[in-house]
């Protein structure tokens, strides 16, 4: 009786914490359905358009609203996260009156088939790349990349250089010899520690464990690099050192850079700061579609 009652015991709390990690998983996917995306739209006068395109069995979601024929500005999420980042951004008036907006759902993340890894870096470039052919103004897009999302935009500049603006780096993770790993990101790739874990985090971790090596290898592809750059960074930046954007100066070496360094700056710029940040991309907006 005693042995049937431990048994019946660790079952119930095996049971509690199953409950849990599910339930964790649903609260920890930083991302919003179709359904909440229009909700959040329902007190403006404008409405976004949610797209999906297919490419090579995988599905790519994407947010779109503004003028189509307007300049075209592309959001592009870190990790963990997903177009629902650049909310904000998409909502505020002096953006989506002027200008064609696009957030996307990078592949793992979102709605784009959400917890199925990719951490190639010119994988992720080459699944958004259709997101570009959505720009139907004169010149190309200005790509905004946040923390993971900002080598994913360099990429899409190194590989598709006719089809990509000006570049908009926030918090970027660029450097390989400053990528900053966490003692738990090594645990975490076998399934024995990770399989509680949110998907978001376990698609976030792969990419994290595969980063330094996909920045090798991009290494010389910089050279290439013509497109005007702004690089934003915070010298209180823990997650991702600002070292990362010093480095990006230098390796842009055929490309007009303009940066901006604030000591009382974290990793979390986009949200915490976000007038600095959409005020920094009006102001390169405005000047690019000058020309």
């Amino acid at each position: 009786m005693m042995r049937w009652k431990k048994w019946r015991k660790i079952g119930l709390l095996f049971s509690l914490f199953l409950g849990l990690s599910f339930i964790f998983d649903a609260c920890m996917q930083f991302r919003m359905s179709d359904k909440k995306v229009q909700k959040k739209f329902k007190k403006l006068p404008i409405k976004p358009k949610i797209g999906r395109y297919e490419l090579d069995g995988r599905t790519i979601r994407y947010l779109e609203l503004g003028p189509e024929d307007a300049p075209t500005i592309v959001f592009i999420h870190g990790a963990p996260g997903s177009s629902q980042d650049y909310m904000k951004y998409l909502q505020d008036s002096s953006l989506y009156q002027n200008y064609h907006l696009l957030a996307v759902d990078r592949p793992g993340y979102g709605y784009s088939n959400f917890g199925k890894s990719l951490p190639a870096i010119a994988e992720q470039a080459r699944y958004l790349a259709p997101v570009l052919a959505l720009n139907q103004y004169k010149k190309p897009p200005i790509l905004v990349g946040h923390s993971y999302g900002g080598p994913v935009a360099v990429r899409l500049a190194m590989d598709y250089p006719e089809q990509t603006g000006p570049l908009y780096l926030l918090a970027a993770a660029l450097d390989p010899e400053h990528e900053k790993l966490f003692w738990f990101n090594y645990p975490m790739r076998y399934t024995i520690f990770n399989w509680p874990l949110p998907r978001s985090f376990k698609v976030a971790n792969k990419e994290k464990l595969a980063h330094a090596k996909e920045l090798e290898e991009m290494l010389p592809l910089w050279e290439n690099i013509e497109n005007e750059t702004v690089l934003v960074h915070g010298r209180n930046d823990n997650i991702v050192p600002v070292e990362n954007s010093y480095f990006a100066e230098k390796a842009l070496t055929k490309a007009p850079v303009d940066s901006l360094y604030q000591d009382k700056m974290n990793h979390f710029l986009i949200w915490n700061r976000y007038e600095l940040i959409r005020d920094r991309l009006l102001e390169l907006a405005n000047n690019y579609t000058k020309d």
